[in-house]
């Protein structure tokens, strides 16, 4: 009698929870947190490859000891520009996984799948209390569907605040750390882009003044103190960029994959799998 009266509180609040807004507008919100971390991230990566783009057929000229030497930026900036169009992939799936996700919330927020859930729920009580329904075909029947109708009103909510509560228990320092290095990255990809006409014009225009072998020379090594550096950034770039393809995987690919295999092995359990309510209660 004691389990019964606490599964019927239970039964109670679910059917009150079934119809309070404020869960659902609160995941709402967390899960427009995660898209727009998504879209931003995304949007670092399009930057970053637009600079890119934009420096990559640049060419330094130097003539150390009266030897002509070009160098080009592409050389170095071809890894990077791979790195950053399979992150563009990963985040567009990650954006598509995230509009699914969405799609499934306003599943569950419909009037009509409520009011089937608040119901079944009825009807489970009614069975629950009432012995001449108790351990029938028809309470077996409705015990299936409520457990279905539950997993399409709530399935959606858990997942979205369980990958909320992974992302800020585990992911969010790197998540930060990444993008506000990416975001440096970019910034200073723009300086040299825009920097570096007027920066080559001038170098050209003094080369061709002074025509001087220890001026060629001196050029030459800050030509290639200048890679080292602008190797070094994209090597830490491509280091932040791995991080964010980790964490946008397990967020919005592999989190969503056993979301899935779990609401389908629920439903089957419910059809398929051994269902008694009263019988767990004895």
């Amino acid at each position: 009698m004691l389990q019964k009266a606490a599964l019927s509180i239970t039964l109670l609040l679910l059917m009150i929870l079934t119809f309070g807004t404020q869960l659902d507008d609160k995941t709402q919100q967390v899960h427009e947190d995660s898209f727009e971390r998504a879209i931003g991230a995304f949007a670092i990566a399009k930057g970053l490859n637009a600079v890119i783009s934009l420096i990559q057929g640049t060419e330094l000229n130097a003539s150390p000891a009266g030897i002509g030497v070009t160098i080009s930026v592409g050389q170095i900036l071809d890894p990077m520009n791979d790195i950053i169009e399979r992150f563009s992939w990963v985040m567009l799936v990650a954006s598509v996984s995230l509009g699914i996700v969405k799609l499934l919330l306003s599943l569950g927020d419909l009037l009509y799948l409520q009011l089937t859930l608040v119901t079944l729920i009825t009807l489970l009580l009614v069975t629950l209390w009432y012995k001449p329904l108790q351990n029938t075909l028809t309470s077996t029947i409705i015990l299936r569907l409520a457990i279905v109708v539950f997993v399409l009103r709530f399935g959606a909510l858990l997942f979205v605040n369980t990958q909320a509560m992974v992302y800020s228990t585990l992911m969010q320092p790197q998540y930060e750390s990444a993008t506000q290095t990416l975001m440096l990255t970019q910034k200073e990809l723009e300086d040299i882009a825009t920097q570096n006409d007027t920066t080559m014009i001038e170098q050209s225009s003094w080369l061709d003044s002074l025509q001087s072998s220890y001026d060629d020379a001196k050029r030459f090594i800050n030509i290639k103190e200048q890679l080292r550096s602008l190797q070094t950034l994209f090597d830490d770039a491509q280091k932040e960029i791995i991080t964010l393809i980790a964490i946008f995987v397990v967020l919005t690919i592999l989190l969503p994959l056993l979301f899935i295999w779990m609401t389908f092995a629920m439903i089957r359990w419910a059809f398929t799998g051994k269902v008694e309510l009263q019988n767990s209660l004895l």
